[in-house]
């Protein structure tokens, strides 16, 4: 059986904030979460959001190539277990899998965890502003 684990957008809000479904694998539950949250940061960051619900998709916040190689000391503080991106976001709740992927997931790669998460879009925009890896808009 398959499954996609992308990072899907299920909706934004006035105040700048997207409300995503991430995923993501560590050696316990807590890792697997912080690692979904890295996930989607890290996908809002440099890919954008292309799936999920109609008219909420988002563009990557940084266009310029290598730009996570030329900004590398940023970027691993930022992402480090005690870094900045949890400011970033606000964690609602765990999504429900598939018990038989989850169990099959588990025993090959880890802990599997999906979580619904808001990401303060605004707030993360104007991070990378101020530490001049993106332009102001």
């Amino acid at each position: 059986m398959y499954y996609n684990y992308t990072t899907t957008c299920i909706g934004s809000e006035l105040e700048g904030t997207q409300n995503l479904v991430a995923y993501g694998t560590g050696a316990n539950a807590q890792e697997a979460q912080e690692q979904a949250i890295k996930n989607a940061l890290n996908d809002v960051i440099f890919k954008g959001i292309t799936a999920g619900k109609l008219g909420c998709a988002i563009k990557p916040l940084v266009f310029e190539v290598n730009a996570k190689e030329k900004n590398e000391n940023f970027f691993s503080n930022f992402f480090s277990k005690n870094g900045d991106y949890n400011k970033y976001v606000l964690f609602t709740r765990e999504v429900a899998l598939d018990k038989e992927i989850q169990k099959t997931h588990n025993s090959i790669q880890g802990t599997l965890k999906g979580v619904v998460i808001k990401v303060l879009l605004s707030n993360l925009k104007q991070k990378l502003v101020q530490e001049g890896i993106i332009k102001s808009i």
